[in-house]
């Protein structure tokens, strides 16, 4: 058999450094840019390697892709073996919105745990990995993350607190979390509940636009179409319609991805045709925040 040059010993080693890369590069992305619940596979079949033809090559190659299948160990320098060929990594440091400060900060890492690797067990390909990150500009409360590992792919499966949801500015500080409960609720996969909460912030607004004291929801929502004035209502989308088509998804318990994008653009669009109109204004009863979600 063929013995390595130089050369080759140099590649052999830098090639599961680029799975390590692949591995890091997937973590940033899933934790900077995916949602609760929403997952990200390591892709590494694209990885190049000159010399596969080679048998003494292939070997190494078949034995880095192996180890890529079984555990991955969190990167620490005092238990880390020499010559131990296993994957070990360092979760990145990532860039988040951070509520203190109002922005998009950097977040570095400040602990990171194997929870099912805890006192020795091993699970080849399925891991739960804790970790915390802190705000580097108000060094706040760290938030925290559980990322579960099937195989090549990553979930975010947990996070406190809740991901922070950009509310358009002209939807009412009342209805507010009914919005921003229902973003949440439709990126985390959930997009029935997400249309529920839609549907509440419509009629919770109108019978506080309204003062109504009707049981009814439709009869609510004729009154609040009353209040608008005639060019407004021939003009943009009905929200008494827009109520409907939730209600008639709800009963049949559809949850169209679809429609939630469309009830998400209206009612921005109505809010922000209200201020336009100046019809922002609501009764005094109607000051504070409604509920909670």
């Amino acid at each position: 058999m063929r013995v390595p040059s130089r050369t080759d010993l140099e590649r052999i080693q830098r090639f599961p450094d680029q799975f390590v890369a692949r591995i890091v590069g997937a973590f940033r992305t899933l934790l900077q840019e995916k949602h609760l619940y929403q997952s990200i596979s390591v892709q590494t079949e694209d990885i190049p390697y000159a010399g596969e033809d080679r048998p003494d090559i292939a070997e190494h190659i078949q034995t880095v892709r192996l180890q890529f299948q079984g555990p991955w160990f969190l990167h620490d320098p005092e238990t880390r073996r020499p010559g131990d060929n296993a994957f070990y990594f360092k979760p990145p440091d990532v860039k988040l919105y951070c509520t203190p400060c109002d922005r998009i900060e950097a977040f570095n890492l400040v602990f990171a745990d194997d929870f099912l690797g805890r006192g020795g067990a091993r699970f080849p390909q399925a891991q739960a990995f804790v970790l915390s990150y802190q705000c580097q500009s108000c060094k706040g409360v760290p938030e925290v993350f559980l990322v579960r590992r099937d195989g090549p792919r990553l979930t975010l499966s947990g996070r406190a607190p809740i991901e922070h949801v950009e509310v358009p500015a002209d939807v009412p500080k009342i209805v507010k979390r009914f919005y921003s409960g229902a973003i949440v609720a439709h990126q985390s996969g959930q997009t029935l509940a997400g249309l529920f909460l839609l549907r509440t912030l419509i009629e919770q607004f109108a019978r506080s636009a309204t003062a109504s004291k009707a049981q009814n929801a439709d009869q609510v929502m004729d009154e609040y179409m009353t209040t608008l004035p005639s060019d407004f209502r021939g003009r943009f989308p009905s929200m008494r319609e827009l109520y409907g088509e939730l209600s008639a998804d709800l009963h049949t318990a559809a949850g169209s991805p679809e429609l939630f994008g469309k009830a998400t653009i209206q009612i921005a669009e109505h809010f922000e045709t209200r201020r336009v109109f100046k019809l922002s204004d609501l009764p005094p009863a109607a000051t504070t925040e409604l509920g909670s979600v």
